[in-house]
């Protein structure tokens, strides 16, 4: 919570949470994985909505959040192709350009294709080593094998985001070994070794 002008605000967290449909039902989260997929779908409707939601006055972070939040990646994908299609312009571009801060970033995290996220995120978590095992168990062990294929090929080619290169190019195994020691670094290298595929 935040206080803006004397009252307490939600925080962006709180906020995104508030417009996904089971977020007050806090005991089924453990059964529910990740976001599953938005059956009464649209990319159509979707697309329109977002581009109502940035060009319209102001930009509905609501309607950005509500539709980004409530379909799952595949879906998001499809929407950001259809945008594309529509408006001849880049979803991530215009929603960068329409939003900032937290929304932004977590906007573009939603927005990423699943490999690129997931390379990200071990490059990240890689170079600050209190959170590297986590990650690493977290990507490495729930992937399918084609999945993790897929993130250790982003992991090692060149990636742009915000137009800023990310170099991908050493090897997941010695980022590892340098963050990760003992049974727990032997395991995730184990893991890993589809990279050598």
């Amino acid at each position: 919570m935040s206080v803006t002008g004397g009252k307490m605000a939600p925080s962006l967290t709180q906020e995104i949470l508030s417009h996904l449909g089971l977020a007050s039902k806090t005991a089924a989260w453990g059964t529910l994985g990740t976001l599953r997929t938005f059956l009464n779908f649209s990319v159509d409707k979707d697309a329109q909505r977002l581009l109502r939601a940035i060009t319209g006055q102001g930009v509905d972070r609501s309607a950005i959040v509500d539709v980004l939040t409530n379909r799952s990646r595949e879906q998001r994908q499809l929407i950001s192709r259809n945008f594309q299609e529509r408006t001849q312009q880049d979803l991530m571009k215009s929603l960068q350009a329409a939003l900032s801060g937290n929304l932004e970033r977590i906007v573009m995290a939603l927005l990423q294709p699943t490999a690129q996220f997931d390379a990200q995120e071990l490059r990240t978590a890689l170079k600050a080593s209190d959170s590297a095992v986590d990650v690493a168990i977290e990507i490495l062990a729930t992937r399918t094998p084609p999945q993790l294929q897929e993130c250790l090929a982003v992991y090692k080619h060149t990636s742009v985001i915000k137009n800023t290169p990310l170099y991908f190019a050493d090897k997941l195994h010695q980022a590892l070994q340098d963050a990760v020691k003992g049974d727990c670094q032997s395991a995730l290298l184990a893991l890993c070794r589809a990279e050598d595929m």
